[in-house]
């Protein structure tokens, strides 16, 4: 097959920013929650505000961290199999143009008299 530089649309560009900020922001979510709970000073604001999430939503920084980077990861991997998907779909459309003109420009014209 040909190598096609394919333009990437609005909507999948969107999708990948807004999936990887999220994937960030629970990667620095669970990095945080490290660093509190490994700060020798014990009354660190960090340690602090993870002890006081902890009460509230019973997850800290680092199993809540984790679970927006994971859901960060996944909606990445669903655009990419969408768009991968539509890629395919159109580059089998174009393949079967292609063998009608072929198989048209194969077949003797006829004339009418």
């Amino acid at each position: 097959m040909k190598n096609k530089k394919t333009k990437i649309g609005t909507g999948e560009l969107v999708g990948y920013i807004i999936s990887g900020a999220v994937a960030l922001g629970g990667l620095t979510l669970a990095v945080l929650g490290i660093i509190g709970r490994n700060l020798s000073n014990i009354e660190n604001p960090l340690r602090q505000a993870n002890d006081k999430l902890a009460e509230a939503i019973t997850l800290g920084f680092q199993p809540l961290g984790a679970i927006i980077l994971i859901l960060g990861v996944i909606s990445a991997v669903i655009i990419l199999l969408v768009v991968g998907k539509r890629v395919d779909i159109e580059e089998e459309r174009q393949a079967r143009r292609a063998q009608r003109f072929s198989l048209e420009q194969e077949q003797p014209t006829e004339t009418i008299l």
